[in-house]
């Protein structure tokens, strides 16, 4: 069966599936949840640490910078469809 303009019914649900999956943004945050998850574990490894060395400190440091820069990028993203 098609529909309109010569596309067929089954490309229709996929290209709104697509347009649906797209618009609630699910693998953006999920990759900021993820990263959330290394930050935190990130945090409770370098807590539980008695006397960190500097390379430690450093590691923590760019883990936890980096998270920022994971942010930004997620919260300048936005829709593509929203101009």
């Amino acid at each position: 069966m098609w529909g309109p303009g010569g596309v067929s019914d089954k490309n229709t649900t996929l290209v709104k599936a697509h347009e649906a999956f797209d618009s609630w943004r699910i693998v953006p945050r999920l990759l900021v949840l993820l990263y959330g998850y290394v930050c935190w574990s990130t945090h409770i490894w370098f807590l539980g640490l008695d006397d960190p060395t500097n390379a430690q400190q450093l590691y923590a440091s760019v883990i936890w910078g980096a998270a920022a820069g994971w942010f930004g990028f997620y919260v300048k993203s936005g829709s593509r469809g929203q101009e």
